[in-house]
């Protein structure tokens, strides 16, 4: 959006966070850039936070007159511990951009999800929003919080608001260009880095086969949400694909990417019949955080004024095929799984006994827990694996677990059978419990060698740990 924006002469002020992986100006000029942007003339970088009040910004670094204000900052986290974050972000703030917009008199153009549809089954009309339908995690709900408090806001003052609610977004249609991996890429990197361990197995994986998936290439939705900018009529819009894929569908796609013949789509009780395999095991634990988008029939999400308001002007939806999911899949192959915004892993670290609050971690809240079950009815883990931590104060813990009894934690211990790398800031969220280990290893955020089985069967139980005992360092602006 930012460089269709761009191309067409506008100034954009550009609102981001700097991160650990670089200041909001780089992350945003390599987005953009990648986003196949001609030129940067034009582009004001604005280093902000819509978590902090004011957004974390100097009132006087944005222009006298804003044409209007298009808010995509959300948290797309599913797990259960992402729960405040999600709050934090998608609702409260969603309410400090809208008193910015109110200050200025800007139109608004909020993108939100087609997920607000939650578990509701049959045709959901862009114009509702809340059916008492139930959803199935934190982040749907939250996103129908942030909706309805735009909603009321235009209301309140007269102010005009448009409501994009994209499907499921995807890579670049025609490139497979992609600023980040997460939603259907995560599952793209479990069978891509799992594969070798599954081979010709027949894997059972508990889903519905007819369930779909709308998916929609970001130049798509790009292009959409362009033309009804243009346009300039308030409202909500569908931004979805008109012909969705069935999990069916997607298992051919999957089976012609990875070689892989044996998947096949069960019943819970179905699975109940016999043990997993070891396979299976694996890629359970890899998909946990998607089984309910799996099961349940997803919403037919109506488009009717999406269609009536462009009119011949729609854009054309692209075949999102074998051929484009090959693209899509090559490009994060070529990006080794980074994101744009992402930089490559840091170098092995050297050892040091620098104080900080991953060493507290370790030494103090940790060893209070030797020789203690790590959680009750856990006692098949044994094993030891090795957590190294880069960045501010690198180090390499070893821990060594013993039927589920946490037996030793030390410094430059043994490598044990598999060994996690984490940066010390996503390491920091992940035992707060902020960040779930499985959504960091499938997202980047964190890499793992070794034994694939047994590290994620740690993280399975680890996560569980996390969100039993939160960790809130003494600093807790490493939180």
């Amino acid at each position: 959006m930012a460089a269709k924006a761009l191309r067409s002469g506008m100034h954009v002020h550009a609102l981001a966070r700097s991160t650990a992986e670089g200041s909001a100006q780089e992350r945003v000029r390599r987005a953009v850039l990648e986003a196949q942007a001609e030129t940067l003339q034009g582009l004001t970088v604005i280093e902000g936070d819509i978590t902090e009040d004011g957004l974390g910004i100097d009132s006087g670094l944005l222009p006298s007159r804003i044409g209007f204000i298009l808010h995509c900052a959300a948290c797309v986290e599913f797990a259960p511990e992402a729960r405040q974050l999600n709050q934090r972000v998608n609702v409260e703030g969603v309410n400090r951009v809208l008193r910015l917009a109110k200050a200025h008199r800007a139109p608004l153009v909020h993108v939100s999800t087609a997920y607000v549809a939650g578990l509701r089954q049959g045709p959901c009309m862009e114009e509702e929003l809340e059916e008492g339908q139930a959803h199935r995690n934190a982040y749907e709900q939250s996103k129908v919080s942030g909706e309805k408090l735009v909603r009321e806001w235009a209301i309140s003052t007269g102010i005009p608001a448009m409501i994009l609610r994209p499907a499921i977004v995807t890579g670049d249609s025609r490139k497979g260009i992609a600023i980040r991996f997460n939603t259907i890429y995560e599952m793209l990197r479990a069978f891509d880095l799992l594969g070798p361990a599954i081979g010709d197995q027949e894997i059972r994986i508990v889903g519905n086969p007819l369930t779909t998936k709308n998916l929609v290439p970001v130049d798509y939705v790009a292009d959409l949400a362009w033309e009804l900018i243009t346009a300039g009529r308030s409202g909500t819009y569908h931004l979805t694909h008109p012909r969705p894929l069935s999990l069916c569908d997607l298992k051919k796609v999957f089976e012609e990417l990875f070689g892989s013949n044996g998947v096949r789509f069960v019943t819970d009780d179905e699975l109940k019949c016999a043990a997993p395999t070891r396979a299976e095991r694996i890629c359970h634990r890899a998909m946990a955080g998607y089984r309910s988008y799996l099961n349940a029939p997803e919403s037919v999400f109506d488009r009717r004024n999406l269609d009536d308001t462009l009119g011949d002007r729609l854009p054309r939806a692209p075949e999102v095929d074998v051929a484009y999911f090959r693209r899509i899949l090559e490009y994060a192959r070529s990006r080794q799984w980074r994101g744009v915004c992402e930089s490559a892993p840091a170098a092995a670290p050297h050892p040091q006994r620098h104080a900080g609050p991953v060493r507290e971690y370790f030494e103090k809240f940790l060893e209070e827990k030797l020789d203690r079950a790590l959680l009750p009815d856990v006692r098949r883990l044994s094993g030891r694996l090795c957590i190294n931590v880069t960045g501010g104060t690198p180090s390499r813990w070893s821990v060594h677990v013993q039927d589920g009894v946490l037996r030793e934690v030390k410094l430059n211990g043994d490598h044990g059978q598999c060994l996690f790398h984490v940066g010390e800031s996503v390491f920091m969220q992940i035992v707060s419990g902020t960040l779930s280990p499985q959504q960091a290893f499938l997202s980047r955020r964190a890499e793992i060698d070794g034994d694939m089985e047994l590290a994620l069967r740690f993280i399975t139980v680890m996560a569980q740990f996390f969100r039993r005992f939160p960790y809130v360092p003494a600093d807790s602006s490493h939180a």
